[in-house]
């Protein structure tokens, strides 16, 4: 048994009936798909702006550790010279050792 022209368009018509409503429930699904991805969009654009300040500063404090831990060094050398040659008062060269190893504690 083939069919119509008239049984075809009633298939058709029952068909359509059948699925608008979903066609346009996802209609606007899709519709607001380029607005949700924007947000993420912005989301990872904010998230990649905050690691790279982050990276940054890690990156600086770094360097004025690693500046600092050498200042320290130096000065400690010194201090160690100079209670060597004696030219300094004992007293004050612990004083300066002590103030130095938290120097360095806070530093690590």
């Amino acid at each position: 048994m083939s069919l119509t022209k008239k049984d075809l368009k009633e298939i058709k018509s029952v068909v359509v009936e059948a699925t608008e409503p979903y066609f346009t429930a996802i209609k606007d699904d899709f519709n607001n798909m380029d607005d949700r991805f924007d947000k993420i969009d912005e989301s990872f654009d904010e998230i990649k702006t905050k690691l790279s300040s982050l990276e940054r500063r890690v990156i600086a404090l770094e360097d004025m550790s690693t500046e600092h831990g050498k200042e320290l060094r130096n000065i400690r050398k010194i201090l160690t010279q100079l209670k060597n040659q004696r030219k300094i008062e004992t007293e004050k060269v612990l004083s300066l050792e002590r103030k130095i190893i938290r120097l360095e504690a806070k530093a690590a």
